[in-house]
């Protein structure tokens, strides 16, 4: 169903904040199987990011009861990585949201709650405009430089479509399978597309 958006991917990406990577293959760790991880962080203490695709059977309502309005609070909450401490993170891609400041320049925002509850409850945003993460994936510095450097992980600029898509019945895996078609390089004339 996402494959209109391939033409919009851009593989081989710096590694970097708002940058997407995905696991490989045959990734030893179970959570990160087939995962695809999009990066909140990237600096010299390391990289931060939340697996997109692996839906818990709570809401966010449940989760962080009273922090999220009753129409928010309905959305799926997301298991971003093993790794916990850090609370709930909202990503979205509403750029003139109070409180939201841009992951690199993906075009995803990450923050501003607040007006988050206000613009739902008024109707000028769906709550599907809202994803939610709880805990996250954590590399320290280098490693996933190298890992990708090495061929292990694939780096990848995704539309910020791909990063908010929230499909409670789709399974983890369906993005990584997406990514892991072969593609060209990105200087390849991108009419010749399937």
């Amino acid at each position: 169903q996402d494959r209109h958006l391939l033409p919009l991917v851009r593989s081989g990406a710096r590694v970097e904040a708002g940058v997407a990577v995905t696991a490989p293959a045959k990734e030893y760790s179970h959570f990160l199987r087939r995962a695809t991880v999009f990066l909140l962080e990237h600096g010299e203490s390391g990289s931060v990011g939340v697996n997109l695709l692996k839906p818990t059977l709570l809401t966010i309502g449940e989760a962080a009861h009273g922090v999220v309005g009753e129409k928010l609070g309905e959305n799926t909450l997301y298991m971003g990585g093993e790794i916990g401490g850090r609370g709930a993170v909202m990503l979205h891609a509403v750029p003139d949201l109070e409180g939201a400041v841009e992951i690199g320049t993906s075009g995803v925002y990450v923050g501003g709650i607040k007006a988050a509850n206000e613009r739902v409850d008024d109707r000028r945003n769906s709550p599907s405009d809202f994803k939610f993460f709880f805990n996250y994936v954590k590399w320290p510095a280098g490693d996933l430089e190298t890992a990708v450097a090495e061929g292990r992980w694939r780096s990848f600029a995704l539309p910020p479509d791909l990063v908010l898509r929230q499909d409670d019945d789709a399974e983890p895996s369906d993005l990584w399978n997406l990514l892991a078609r072969p593609r060209r390089h990105d200087d390849d004339d991108d009419d010749d597309d399937d």
